[in-house]
């Protein structure tokens, strides 16, 4: 039998596109992601010693703190929206965040835990990657710098009390996530987007796959035959 590991705060990021970024600029995106989590952390009061673990995850990182720290996670992805943002209007290649926060029980030993697996689920989720993309779309170069999503379980430990300096629970919007074996309700928070109402809308012609559907008809026809459409319908003789 083995005893159930201490509670940790976990605090996941990974770079929006980084895939994109041409190979000389690679090391300038992860000595940013460095820069930006060391200058968040020194603007906290976490002390170094309380950062039990730091992994670089490719093109992000995996920080690993006391649960303690919990609410002091949520105001550190503020704080690292603010960096960003000061960063990006001067230096190139932009780049943007996602952030994740979670907490449960981790080990002091490497090892295959819940809550990472959960942290990872959540950071990689296609509906997370989908909204921030949009509100990217929608917002331009002047929009979020960051996006953050935590887990139902870590947003009502976070706010069971007076646990954050900066971040309050009302500026969180309820998203249904699924990545592989993992569904579950979570919680985004998107500097100066109103993430609720991205939600519950369907994306508009531009933000979705531009595609076509064509019906062939011998004949009358009193109708047409297509899933929903967005936007208009045009009748006329078939593309050659």
């Amino acid at each position: 039998m083995e005893l159930v590991p201490q509670h940790r705060a976990l605090l996941g990021v990974d770079v929006v596109g980084s895939a994109a970024n041409p190979g000389y600029h690679l090391a300038a995106v992860h000595r940013t992601v460095d820069d930006v989590l060391d200058r968040a952390l020194a603007s906290s009061d976490i002390e170094p010693s309380e950062v039990l673990d730091r992994e670089m995850t490719g093109d992000g990182a995996l920080l690993t703190l006391p649960s303690e720290r919990l609410g002091v996670l949520l105001d550190l992805a503020h704080d690292m929206e603010d960096t960003l943002a000061e960063r990006n209007r001067w230096q190139k290649p932009e780049v943007r965040l996602r952030i994740a926060v979670e907490v449960g029980p981790v080990g002091d030993e490497p090892g295959l835990y819940a809550a990472k697996v959960t942290l990872s689920r959540l950071l990689d989720s296609s509906a997370f990657k989908g909204i921030f993309v949009r509100c990217l779309e929608e917002q331009g170069a002047d929009g979020a710098n960051t996006a953050l999503i935590i887990s139902d379980h870590a947003l009502r430990t976070a706010f069971s009390g007076n646990h954050t300096r900066t971040v309050r629970q009302r500026e969180f919007t309820p998203l249904s996530v699924q990545d592989k074996e993992y569904a579950s309700t979570a919680w985004i928070r998107i500097p100066g987007f109103d993430a609720g109402a991205a939600t519950s809308s369907p994306p508009t012609p531009e933000h979705r796959e531009r595609g076509r559907v064509v019906n062939l008809v011998n004949g009358t026809m009193k109708g047409i035959q297509a899933e929903t459409v967005y936007g208009g319908i045009t009748f006329g003789t078939a593309p050659r």
